[in-house]
């Protein structure tokens, strides 16, 4: 096929992704952590699922095939988060007055690694392992502020997840990868929980109880994650790839 038919081929293919991307809904969108790569995010993440660094394993395992032998990519993202609340004029809850002000800054700092190894077994087959946290994020809210009943209060949530992936090189420009998720997340959400006045036995203070309710949690998911990358010319090929070669 020529340059052009190629380019052709890569724009139709194009146009079909971002009509998938358009068409599919967001799930924990705000508690999802993108800092996955070092080198993703210093180029905003461009081009990411095409290679360029061990770390696009992440987003694509067949990109594995672009580094020759053994390689290692260890990484870290301080994350300096900012959200504060301001109350305005309103109903509160059962119709009381609203208990607390607003906050100043909820958000946690925090610090999200990621490593990424890779080994050459032979000239065409891969094996590598990704470690890193795609979801998280901690907040802390006083225990008593105008929101209390409505929002989550302190609250954490942690992942952590492994993918060992396989990579094939069938020839110069086309190479598959498939891998599986293997995923552990721990959860622990407290919200403020009012009990308005006359809601208890008799006897009890006509007066609101300013109670909390705290939700602890954790599990284990799987997944499967898969790629194909297509390099018809030099030219499509990111800078900072080495070309294969046979392991020493």
């Amino acid at each position: 096929m020529s340059l052009q038919g190629w380019g052709r081929v890569l724009r139709a293919t194009s146009a079909l992704g971002l009509l998938a991307i358009a068409s599919t809904q967001a799930s924990a969108g705000g508690l999802a952590v993108r800092e996955q790569s070092v080198y993703g995010q210093g180029t905003s993440f461009a081009g990411i699922a095409a290679g360029g660094a061990l770390s696009s394993m992440y987003w694509n395992p067949a990109t594995m095939t672009q580094f020759a032998g053994k390689g290692l990519e260890v990484g870290a993202s301080a994350l300096f988060p900012f959200a504060s609340n301001t109350p305005l004029p309103g109903s509160s809850l059962f119709g009381l007055p609203v208990v607390g002000d607003g906050t100043s800054n909820i958000a946690h700092d925090a610090l999200v690694p990621n490593g990424y190894f890779t080994y050459q077994f032979s000239p065409n087959l891969w094996l590598g392992m990704s470690l890193n946290s795609p979801f998280g994020l901690s907040q802390g809210f006083p225990d008593l502020w105008a929101g209390r009943d409505y929002a989550a209060n302190s609250s954490k949530l942690v992942t952590y997840n492994a993918a060992p992936s396989l990579a094939y090189r069938f020839n110069d420009w086309i190479s598959v990868g498939i891998g599986a998720q293997i995923q552990y997340a721990k959860a622990t959400l407290n919200k403020g929980a009012t009990i308005p006045p006359g809601a208890l036995a008799p006897g009890v203070p006509p007066v609101p109880i300013f109670a909390d309710s705290t939700l602890h949690g954790d599990g284990w998911a799987y997944g499967l994650t898969a790629g194909v990358t297509l390099t018809p010319t030099p030219t499509t090929t990111p800078a900072a790839v080495n070309p294969p070669r046979n392991p020493q």
